[in-house]
């Protein structure tokens, strides 16, 4: 018997939180579905995937501005349009359920889905600032071809008061096998580890807030050793960004103390290498932050800003502590805190490792998102337009 075949749409080249979450989803659909993914270009995902031996198809979706979108993005949306969704129907006319893991995908995967009379499943990994880009949202997501959206925090579900009955919130998942507590010698009370070690894991970009936490480091600095590990790399139309962080450091005098580690994959490694990880976004557009999940599952504990879905993810004063984005003087009391209690660290590392293993297990979250495709595939299959 034939398979049936289900297509997942990413926008992005490179792995992120994103696509690591649909690179999750293809592992436990892959035997029993012929998957195929369209990717933007080749880079890491798409190589990932043919190592796989998944069928890769190429399509440029464009490069947009991050936050609120200018006349230019629009503009370029438009002149991307016709292309995209000749190029798509292509490919999609003859799958049975197309999965969309990218919010810019969002109207055109709804007007082919409709125009091929494929159910289409959309998952929401932001928070959008931007609220022409909610509005498009909502209007193209009650398009009949939009049959199920899966959020991946109740920040991201609450953003469309509209699609309401049509979101499932879903936390993102860890895999606590890979990501677990390797090094016990981490901890702070092991007398050999003198210099504390913070470590900031993502996107050189603006919304990273990593200006907030460069100034705040400056603070804490002053009343203990510490070492800032920036893991990331920029994305190649904000290489200046990366530029400036750089000459930020310098300004604050923290050469010798903050290490630009650039783009890595011993994440694992790395966080056990960390006394504690900062999500410092001064933008309310990350939903459910991976490296949050993932420096739990390592005993690691995470200072985030109240913005997004973060404060949803941290228990705070168990798990972690929730700042003021943007202030660097909150964000240094929260570290200090921590860095600065040997006690309080110990049991937070302990609930970090306990709240992955409860709350954000891999098998759990793969295990609803599969029964919101294979419901919507076995519910709705082929309809007619």
């Amino acid at each position: 018997m034939k398979k049936k075949k289900i297509i997942l749409w990413e926008s992005l080249p490179n792995i992120a939180g994103g696509q690591r979450v649909a690179l999750n989803i293809a592992a436990r659909l892959k035997e029993r579905f012929d998957l195929e993914f369209i990717v933007p270009s080749k880079g890491a995902l798409s190589d990932s995937l043919e190592q796989q031996k998944i069928k890769v198809h190429y399509l440029e979706p464009g490069t947009y501005q991050l936050g609120k979108k200018g006349i230019g993005d629009v503009l370029k949306f438009l002149r991307h349009t016709p292309a995209a969704l000749w190029k798509s129907y292509k490919i999609i006319k003859d799958a049975d359920l197309l999965y969309v893991n990218s919010t810019r995908l969002f109207p055109w995967s709804a007007v082919i889905g409709n125009v091929a009379g494929v159910p289409v499943v959309w998952h929401l990994h932001n928070v959008l600032v931007d609220r022409k880009a909610r509005f498009l949202v909502e209007l193209f997501g009650k398009m009949k071809s939009v049959k199920r959206i899966i959020a991946v925090s109740e920040a991201a579900k609450n953003q469309y008061s509209r699609l309401r009955d049509q979101i499932e919130a879903v936390y993102n998942g860890v895999d606590i096998t890979r990501f677990n507590v390797s090094l016990p010698a981490n901890g702070l009370s092991d007398k050999r580890h003198f210099e504390k070690k913070i470590g900031i894991i993502g996107d050189l970009i603006p919304n990273k807030g990593h200006d907030t936490l460069f100034k705040a480091v400056s603070l804490v600095k002053s009343k203990t050793a510490v070492k800032l590990l920036v893991v990331g790399s920029p994305q190649e139309h904000l290489r200046s960004h990366a530029e400036r962080l750089k000459e930020l450091a310098e300004r604050l005098g923290l050469k010798e103390d903050i290490v630009f580690l650039g783009q890595r994959w011993d994440i694992p490694e790395i966080l056990n290498s960390l006394d504690l990880v900062v999500i410092s976004s001064s933008v309310a557009f990350e939903a459910c932050p991976m490296v949050a999940l993932e420096a739990f599952a390592c005993g690691v504990p995470v200072v985030g800003s109240d913005l997004g879905g973060t404060p949803e993810l941290i228990e705070d004063g168990r798990t972690g502590f929730v700042f003021r984005a943007k202030d660097e003087k909150d964000l240094a009391e929260k570290i200090l805190l921590i860095l600065n209690n040997p006690a309080l660290h110990d049991e937070m590392r302990k609930n970090c490792r306990r709240a992955a293993e409860e709350r954000f297990d891999l098998r759990c979250s793969s295990d609803k998102i599969e029964r919101i495709i294979l419901n919507s595939l076995n519910k709705h299959g082929k309809y007619e337009t």
